[in-house]
């Protein structure tokens, strides 16, 4: 479970996926949780949309460094 790893790490579950993950943060936490990495900086409390867009960026172009071919995703979604 998902939200099991999360709380491991003392990270609040998630309730609504597409909320949870909007903003990009959780995201990057359950890859750097998935991938036993760090992805680096990003904005831990984004308010701006570019913020946003630029921690789904981050974490999808971990996702496609792992080999995973994504098509028509990107953080170009509701914010």
């Amino acid at each position: 479970r998902l939200n099991a790893k999360l709380e491991l790490r003392g990270i609040t579950p998630m309730s609504d996926l597409g909320k949870d993950l909007s903003d990009g943060v959780k995201l990057i936490q359950l890859m750097e949780i998935m991938g036993n990495t760090s992805l680096g900086r990003y904005s831990l409390k984004p308010k701006l949309r570019v913020q946003k867009a630029e921690n789904v960026v981050k974490a999808l172009d971990f996702i496609r460094s792992r080999g995973v071919v994504l098509t028509n995703i990107g953080p170009e979604g509701k914010h």
